[in-house]
């Protein structure tokens, strides 16, 4: 059973989400949505690293070893902080966001995209289902993903590591 205060903070990540894109074109979209979970990745990082000034910079300067989505990923995968089934889902969304930023003539209509789309929520066959289009399916994965990190949230700060002290002899 989810513990009510569990689940208010995921219901206003939905919420945030969908006012992000309302009205927004299939460009838009996949932007909002990207840069949402990107900005979510960092704070779930950010929460399991030292709590240190130093350690921020890490993630948060602009040229900062960990400044990328791509970086992000790839780290809270490797921390396990997401298990692969998210790493598969993120990368994905990570590449349908990197052709509509990067190509003019991009829409959830073409070709690499409705393949990208296809797979995504290919371990969530029942919401997969729920999803007729492209666009949908995009939205749902990249809602699914906030609600995960959103509600994993706590129990990653909860295992925030620290500094120990090594004894050398």
């Amino acid at each position: 059973m989810i513990r009510r205060e569990k689940l208010l903070p995921n219901l206003e990540q939905v919420k945030r989400m969908q006012e992000a894109h309302k009205g927004e074109s299939d460009r838009g979209i996949v932007l909002v949505y990207a840069t949402i979970l990107d900005e979510t990745l960092k704070r779930c990082i950010e929460s399991h690293l030292v709590n240190q000034k130093d350690v921020r910079k890490f993630v948060n300067d602009p040229y900062a070893p960990l400044g990328t989505f791509s970086a992000r990923i790839t780290c809270a995968f490797a921390i396990g902080l997401i298990p692969e089934a998210e790493f598969r889902e993120l990368n994905l969304i990570r590449k349908i966001r990197n052709r509509f930023a990067h190509s003019v003539d991009v829409s959830f209509q073409s070709s690499s995209i409705v393949s990208y789309c296809n797979q995504l929520l290919s371990d969530s066959p029942p919401l997969a289902a729920m999803c007729p289009s492209p666009r949908d399916r995009f939205v749902m994965s990249a809602e699914f993903m906030g609600l995960q990190f959103e509600s994993r949230l706590p129990e990653i700060s909860d295992q925030r590591l620290f500094y120990q002290e090594w004894n050398v002899e």
